[in-house]
């Protein structure tokens, strides 16, 4: 059922979305923070509120680069380290499921090589354990690498993203063709592509659909904005926009032929319905499908290959991340640091590498999971539909199709103008709605967090948000007119 809503809000929020951002960036020829200074000085705090988005996300996002890297140097064992329970950090409760024992309870090989060996998770998140210096070494080294295909902006970006971003197609391409041959595998492909529509009733379904269309397109972190300032003025950013939104989604959807072909063999290989294997979040990263991949001969080329498009992945994504906070910087104190990416770079690597270390503790896997659920979750769904509304109804819809025309030379669509001014300003809206209403405070495992964790959580979410509403407020006490003047 997800497939449904999840193409419904590409077409009335994802392709919208990417197309007003390619336009804001492109006409502005600047990052997020100072393009929206442009659109609306009084809600100039958009652009920031992304840029901080992007600054908190990115220090939890490369943890899972951190893992891959880990789950890569165990790729030459063999047997692979998550294959059995006769590792050192097994515990009694470990068991190797198989079809002569599929209701046995306790935990599998993958799991607690994640759990046990990899992260060494406390038992509560009050237990900060102690720091994993190996863990510390791989997020140096995660890092470094960052800062080493960013450091001379996006002229250095872009050639390394030839790489990143073709690499994971030609390992998906593989990985698909082997997971279709595997007994079973129809099964799951079935699973995925069977709708169940009694769960389309389900507002936590288009929730999820919707927060999926806004990660995977980079919609609301300013990231589409920043790489947009650099086009020519003349690109055609509607064309742009609905290519680069069908590729994106297109790949997903590819994606899980891949992934559900393998959770159809699993569940062959136990006598298990598909619904019991799969999982989601880094469980299915790091636990489900390297378990599924430990099954098949040649199980170490297969999980290597695997954890190296995960790094690709990863990386493409933090590049947009620093990137952007990077820009906003240059753009807001150019007459001090144009010119001097590489600087601006290393220090926010040096401070995003350190309030990560958190993370990289025995406790950091808690720490990891409030970063999660609360830099860019409402924050991100809030501050688009904020920024939807402020272009369509404070900046004028009309207005900035416009824009559009002068830059490709061509009207745009009387369509594009009803669906940014009413359709996807509304769907936002519900999806706010919605959100407030299904809020639940973070858990691990179904268990609460202590008081502190929900509040360590909204106080990373007062952050983001404050950001929208603290540079107009300060712009208007200082500047003298009316509101709609300071407007």
């Amino acid at each position: 059922a997800f497939l449904i809503p999840y193409f419904i809000c590409l077409v009335l929020c994802g392709i919208p979305m990417v197309a007003l951002e390619f336009a804001i960036g492109q006409y502005w020829q600047k990052g997020a923070a100072m393009a929206f200074s442009n659109i609306c000085p009084l809600l100039s705090g958009i652009g920031h509120c992304m840029v901080m988005m992007s600054f908190l996300v990115a220090i939890y996002y490369i943890i899972l680069l951190v893992w891959v890297f880990y789950y890569i140097f165990s790729c030459f064992s063999n047997p692979l380290p998550w294959e059995t329970c006769n590792n050192a950090w097994n515990t009694p409760n470990c068991v190797v499921f198989n079809l002569s024992n599929p209701n046995v309870t306790g935990s599998s090989p993958s799991e607690e090589f994640l759990n046990e060996r990899v992260l060494n998770v406390t038992s509560s998140p009050s237990d900060v354990g102690i720091v994993k210096w190996n863990l510390i070494l791989l997020l140096l080294l995660a890092w470094i690498l960052v800062y080493f295909c960013c450091f001379k902006g996006i002229q250095w970006t872009g050639k390394v993203v030839y790489l990143t971003a073709t690499f994971p197609y030609v390992v998906l391409i593989i990985l698909f063709f082997r997971g279709v041959t595997l007994e079973g595998a129809g099964q799951g492909i079935f699973f995925y592509l069977n709708p169940k529509f009694e769960l389309l009733r389900s507002i936590d379904v288009w929730k999820k659909a919707g927060s999926q269309i806004f990660y995977s397109l980079g919609i609301g972190f300013g990231s589409l904005i920043t790489y947009a300032s650099y086009n020519k003025r003349d690109n055609n950013i509607i064309k742009d926009a609905i290519t680069v939104s069908c590729i994106n989604c297109g790949t997903s959807f590819f994606a899980g032929f891949c992934i559900f072909s393998m959770m159809g063999h699993m569940a062959y290989r136990l006598n298990l319905p598909v619904d019991k294997i799969v999982a989601g979040g880094p469980g299915l990263a790091f636990v489900v499908y390297p378990a599924g991949l430990a099954t098949i001969p040649g199980a170490q080329f297969w999980a290597l290959m695997f954890f190296l498009m995960l790094v690709t992945l990863i990386l493409d994504t933090q590049f947009a991340m620093v990137e952007v906070v990077a820009t906003s910087i240059e753009d807001a104190y150019a007459k001090y640091l144009r010119g001097r990416k590489p600087l601006i770079v290393g220090v926010i690597c040096v401070v995003e590498l350190l309030i990560g270390i958190s993370m990289v503790t025995q406790g950091g896997l808690y720490v990891y999971y409030i970063f999660d659920a609360y830099s860019a979750s409402l924050t991100l769904i809030l501050t688009v539909a904020i920024e939807i509304l402020t272009i369509s109804w404070v900046y004028g819809v009309n207005r900035m199709a416009r824009n559009i025309e002068i830059m490709k030379g061509t009207p745009v669509w009387l369509g594009w103008r009803v669906i940014w001014a009413f359709i996807t300003p509304v769907f936002m809206l519900v999806l706010v709605i919605y959100g407030i209403i299904d809020y639940k405070p973070v858990t691990y495992n179904g268990k609460p967090y202590p008081w502190w964790g929900e509040f360590t959580g909204w106080l990373i979410t007062t952050l983001a948000l404050a950001c929208v509403f603290i540079p107009g407020l300060l712009l208007f006490i200082q500047e003298k007119g009316s509101l709609k003047e300071v407007m």
